[in-house]
């Protein structure tokens, strides 16, 4: 029952962001920029990071959303407290909203983990 509410949740946070984090660039700086931009959410200022740099940030912060996601979505299964449940659906949202921002800059393991998620939700409709 917990994962329906979890899929519940990353549908309506992906429909409601959907294409607003993408913006086309014209060559590998404004790419390499706009994916610095994307990762830290302050902005990477006049800072420049390697693609290598880039994808092991966008990796970490990926594996710490989705694992949020898990951890709450048990805690939201096993919880009776109504305000423990708000907390932890809260958090999946922004959570899930977080990740939406980085999918263009997944790894392989990452998109497979989100496009699950994402096709679990959508047969629910």
């Amino acid at each position: 029952m917990w994962w329906i509410i979890i899929l519940i949740v990353l549908v309506v946070i992906g429909l409601t962001l959907r294409g607003r984090h993408l913006k086309p660039v014209q060559n590998k700086d404004a790419y390499l920029k706009q994916w610095a931009d994307t990762v830290f959410e302050n902005g990477a200022g006049n800072r420049v990071y390697t693609e290598d740099m880039l994808q092991q940030l966008t990796d970490q912060l990926a594996g710490n959303d989705l694992r949020i996601i898990q951890e709450s979505a048990d805690i939201v299964a096993r919880t009776r407290s109504e305000e423990t449940k708000q907390k932890r659906q809260k958090l999946m949202k922004e959570r899930y909203a977080h990740l939406m921002t980085l999918e263009p800059y997944l790894n392989e393991t990452h998109k497979e983990q989100f496009s699950e998620a994402k096709k679990a939700v959508k047969g629910l409709f």
